[in-house]
C-alpha cells in the first residue's frame, strides 16, 4: 500500500485496534462523526517560545506553548482554485528571517509566505506564480532557501521567491525526500522499494542506496549527524554510514517505525514507533527515557515528531492521532491538544478524471475526485496496487500517481470511500 499526504486517523485506529483485537465496522453513507487525526507537521522557536503548526485537517493551524498550555493562536485557510477546483493547504516550513518569524505553505498551485511575527495575526506578504504546470505538496527549509516538492521534483527557492535550482527527484510521500544539512545529498526513503537512495545534489545523481524495511508504507523520518545516517524502519532504529555499513540497530517493541529527529544535545536523538516516544543515544541507539502515548487519549498513535530547544528547555512535539502532545527533554507530558470532531457526509455527485487516458508503464499521471465524504479516507486500486489518501474538507481529492507495471491494456481505476463506502472506476489504457 502507498499512503500520499497523510496516514489518517482512521488507518491509525484500525492498526491499534488490530492490536488490541478489536474490529472497527464501518457506519451506514450519509453523515459520520469522527476525530480529525494529526500525524505530522513542523515545530520551531522564536523569542524563546515554542510554535508549532499543521496542515493535516488541508487548513493550516499554529499553537504556541504559553504558560504550560498550547494554545491555538490562528488558522490559515486556503483559497478556492479555479483551475484545480481544490481548497486545501499541504505542507508548511518555518523560518526565521532578519529577525520576524514567517511561514510558507503549498497548495498545489503555489507557494505563499506568511509573516506570522505575530502569531495571532498571520500576513500573506508573497505568493509565487506557478507557470510551470507544477503541483506543489511539500515545503521544507534547507538553511536560508526554501525548498518544495511537486509533480516535477524538487525546486530550491529564495525567500522573495525566485526558483534558482531544482532537481527531478520523485517520491510518492512528498515528506520521504529530505537534505542533510549541508545540502549536499538528497535522500529518497522508498517504501514500496524497499530502499533510500541518497543523491550527490552536484552530480544529481544516485551514489548510494540503503536498504530499508517497509512492512507498512507511511511518512518516515532521518537526519544525518557526524557522517552517519539514523532512520528508522519496521524492523529497527538503525545507523549506517552512507554506503549501508550498520554503525548501531536497536529492535523497538512496535511493529511500525515512524519518525527520527536530533536533540539539541549531539549524544541523543528521538524516535516514535506509534506505541510512543523514545529517546536514545546516538553512540549505541541504546534508550535512555521513554513514554507510552497510547493512553492519552482516545485512539492515540504516535507518528510525526519535532524537536525543539526554546529558551533553556528541549521539547518533543508528537503528532498523536487524537492529539498534540508536548513533552519535555525527559519524556514527561507538558500539555496537549485534542483533535476536535468533524463532521462527514456525502457531498457533490461522484465522479474521477486524468490528465490522460493513456500511458505506459512508470509515467506519472494527475487523478482528480469529487463527491466522497468530506476528509474522508479513500482507498485507490489500480492493477495490483493499493493506494490510500485522503479527500479535502468538500470530499474532493487530487493526486499524482505512477502507472504501475502490468501489461498493456485496460486497467481501471476503482477509488472507494472507506467509511461511506462511495465507489467510482475510471478506465485506463497501460500502453
Amino acid at each position: 500500500m502507498k499512503r500520499f499526504k497523510q496516514w489518517s486517523q482512521w488507518s491509525s485506529a484500525l492498526i491499534f485496534a488490530s492490536l488490541m483485537g478489536v474490529f472497527l465496522v464501518a457506519p451506514a453513507p450519509a453523515a459520520l462523526a469522527k476525530i480529525k487525526p494529526y500525524y505530522s507537521g513542523k515545530a520551531a522557536s522564536y523569542n524563546g517560545n515554542l510554535i508549532i503548526g499543521t496542515a493535516d485537517m488541508g487548513e493550516i493551524e499554529i499553537f504556541r506553548l504559553d504558560s504550560g498550555e498550547l494554545v491555538k493562536t490562528a488558522t490559515i485557510q486556503p483559497e478556492w482554485d479555479r483551475y484545480s477546483r481544490t481548497a486545501i493547504l499541504y505542507d508548511l516550513a518555518f523560518s526565521e528571517e532578519n529577525g520576524k518569524l514567517y511561514l510558507y505553505a503549498v497548495t498545489g498551485n503555489e507557494l505563499l509566505k506568511y509573516d506570522i511575527t505575530e502569531v495571532r495575526l498571520p500576513i500573506l506578504t508573497k505568493r509565487s506564480a506557478n507557470t510551470s504546470w507544477d503541483w506543489f505538496t511539500g515545503v521544507g527549509t534547507l538553511g536560508d532557501k526554501i525548498y518544495t516538492v511537486g509533480k516535477f521534483g524538487i525546486k530550491i527557492w529564495t525567500p522573495d521567491m525566485v526558483v534558482i535550482n531544482s532537481y527531478a527527484i520523485n517520491n510518492p510521500a512528498p515528506a520521504n525526500l529530505s537534505f542533510d544539512q549541508g545540502g549536499n545529498y538528497i535522500f529518497s526513503i522508498l517504501n514500496k522499494e524497499g530502499k533510500i537512495d541518497i543523491y550527490d545534489t552536484n552530480t544529481r545523481q544516485v551514489v548510494s542506496s540503503i536498504p530499508f524495511r517497509a512492512d507498512n508504507i507511511y511518512n518516515r523520518g532521518l537526519y544525518t549527524s557526524g557522517g552517519y545516517v539514523y532512520f528508522i524502519d519496521d524492523s529497527a532504529v538503525k545507523k549506517t554510514d552512507f554506503s549501508g555499513k550498520s554503525g548501531a540497530n536497536f529492535v523497538f517493541k512496535s511493529k511500525n517505525g515512524y519518525d527520527v529527529r536530533p536533540s539539541a544535545d549531539p549524544a541523543y536523538f528521538y524516535f516514535t514507533d506509534g506505541v510512543g516516544v523514545v529517546k536514545a543515544r546516538t553512540s549505541d541507539l541504546e534508550p535512555v527515557k521513554w513514554a507510552w502515548t497510547t493512553n492519552i487519549g482516545q485512539n492515540c498513535w504516535a507518528m510525526g515528531l519535532r524537536i525543539v530547544k526554546a529558551g533553556a528547555s528541549e521539547y518533543a512535539v508528537v503528532f498523536n492521532n487524537s492529539n498534540i502532545l508536548v513533552l519535555d527533554g525527559d519524556l514527561k507530558l507538558v500539555t496537549s491538544y485534542e483533535s476536535q470532531e468533524d463532521l462527514m457526509q456525502l457531498g457533490e455527485s461522484l465522479a474521477l478524471s486524468v490528465d490522460k487516458a493513456r500511458a505506459p508503464s512508470g509515467a506519472m499521471i494527475s487523478l482528480h475526485g469529487q463527491g466522497y465524504g468530506f476528509n474522508e479516507p479513500l482507498d485507490i486500486f489500480w492493477a495490483d496496487t493499493k493506494y490510500e489518501i485522503r479527500a479535502d474538507d468538500q470530499g474532493r481529492f487530487r493526486v499524482f500517481l505512477e502507472v504501475p507495471k502490468a501489461k498493456p491494456g485496460g486497467r481501471d481505476i476503482t477509488v472507494t470511500g472507506k467509511f461511506t463506502g462511495a465507489k467510482y472506476s475510471l478506465g485506463f489504457q497501460v500502453e
